[in-house]
């Protein structure tokens, strides 16, 4: 047996076709890489987290992104790789657990999912619209944020009305935007260093062991919050040419390209700006790439990294509504969301959970303004942790259903592993928060949101009992 059998890729293609009203075929795996890339942010995330990283990882920054992405990312892509060749369709962690663990358990995960999706829609707007007020020079209140914010999430519904096509193409514009700027001022870093002593292989060389562990330890989980998303590339595969296949090679794809733009990144600040300098600025992370900026841009153009994070925050905007109405349509689809939800307008968009992600996102940024970041982040974050954690889980369900048992066995020892990873962390960020006054705030945003969950689970039964007496009823 090869490798590619052994993990269930779609060598030749064999799925062309998945049950669903969406239109079929329309999107590259350029497209659909590129979507992905656009949920993950790499400007904004690289811009807000280096700095991070640097204080926590130090010179060893570049290596701690290396060993999040053999450990535990991609042990999770290998894991999807298999689940989405037998339960191909959007909104995976939905339709995951719906095979592999219980229908309960499928929409309180599924619904969980969404509400990240829309919560990074809102997050993505407020921090866009931040941004915007400091290049355009408006007024800094919280209150013309939320306006600024407003007019960008009714900006991307409408673009999302268009079309997925519509969307790849803008996605792909703005990506090269900021991915010009993100890699070219870390290749003049590399090209052109100003930090003496600073190169290449130091950032992968620990002076001792234990000096890797201290680096590693909290520097890899971090590492892991810049490579995360990769798994969205699920949502498009509806749409997808060659679709099982498509998504497979975006997940690899994806993750990689992750790899390589944050390791050029990490690498050349560090040799234009010494790391301790850098770790230092995470309190403002916009002044760290102002700072490189300044060194290798002219003047007039030091307002393009402004830019940048502006153009990266809408487009992650873009595509995270985008990828939370294909979501919530295979729960309607499906029946654990209402079937209305699922209708389509003239260019196959299901239009009214696009306007429903809409306003959730709305009611968002005027609930929780842009100095409530960390609430988005604490949203985000055990949401992320529980998706990936359900998928995990699903794929060690799976091998055990569907393999000999010494198979099983073999398979399921990394993701099990990568799975008592993933529960350290959404531990730590309970416990441990950067932030003291936020202490187990991120499990009190866990606990809302599966209680959420439980009360659609709970309505919908409702839903069908009720619908059933009115069909046996004389």
């Amino acid at each position: 047996m090869s490798f590619s059998d052994f993990i269930g890729y779609d060598r030749k293609g064999e799925v062309r076709e998945i049950d669903t009203t969406l239109s079929k075929g329309r999107l590259s795996t350029l497209n659909v890489c590129a979507n992905t890339l656009a949920f993950n942010g790499p400007a904004w995330v690289g811009v807000s987290s280096m700095p991070l990283l640097y204080t926590l990882s130090g010179e060893l920054a570049p290596l701690s992104i290396l060993a999040a992405y053999f450990f535990p990312m991609m042990v999770i892509a290998f894991s999807l790789i298999y689940l989405v060749r037998r339960a191909p369709a959007a909104g995976g962690v939905f339709v995951f657990s719906k095979r592999y663990l219980s229908p309960g358990a499928a929409t309180i995960l599924g619904w969980a999912y969404v509400i990240m999706c829309f919560s990074v829609t809102a997050m993505c707007a407020l921090v866009g619209a931040q941004y915007t007020q400091s290049l355009l020079g408006l007024n800094g209140s919280p209150y013309t944020g939320q306006l600024v914010a407003s007019v960008l999430i009714v900006v991307f519904m409408v673009l999302n009305l268009r079309g997925v096509e519509a969307t790849a193409k803008v996605a792909i514009c703005l990506l090269a935007l900021e991915l010009a700027v993100l890699l070219g001022l870390g290749l003049a870093g590399i090209i052109d260093p100003q930090v003496p002593g600073a190169g290449v292989l130091n950032s992968y060389m620990p002076s001792s062991l234990d000096s890797f562990w201290t680096a590693i330890g909290p520097g890899m989980l971090f590492g892991m919050w810049m490579l995360a998303q990769f798994d969205s590339s699920i949502n498009f595969i509806e749409e997808a040419k060659t679709p099982v296949r498509t998504i497979q090679r975006s997940f690899l794809l994806t993750l990689t390209a992750m790899l390589v733009i944050y390791s050029i990144a990490a690498i050349g600040w560090k040799m234009a700006v010494p790391a301790s300098t850098l770790a230092g600025m995470f309190a403002d992370s916009a002044q760290a790439i102002g700072s490189i900026a300044q060194l290798y841009l002219p003047s007039w153009l030091l307002w393009l990294p402004t830019l940048v994070i502006i153009t990266s925050a809408c487009n992650c905007l873009n595509i995270s509504l985008n990828a939370g109405v294909r979501a919530g349509y295979r729960m309607s689809h499906e029946g654990e969301l209402p079937s209305t939800l699922e209708k389509l307008n003239s260019r196959r968009v299901p239009a009214r959970l696009t306007l429903i992600g809409t306003l959730c996102a709305l009611a968002m940024i005027w609930a929780k303004p842009i100095r409530e970041l960390q609430w988005y982040y604490d949203v985000v974050s055990i949401t992320m942790m529980i998706s990936y954690s359900t998928m995990l889980l699903c794929f060690i369900f799976a091998t055990f259903r569907e393999q000999q048992r010494t198979k099983a066995l073999a398979m399921s020892g990394l993701p099990a592993l990568a799975l008592l990873t993933l529960a350290y962390i959404a531990y730590t960020a309970g416990a441990q928060p950067a932030d003291p006054a936020y202490l187990y705030h991120v499990w009190y945003c866990g606990a809302v949101i599966i209680a959420s969950g439980a009360a659609v689970l709970v309505y919908n039964r409702m839903r069908r009992k009720a619908l059933s007496q009115r069909i046996v009823s004389p």
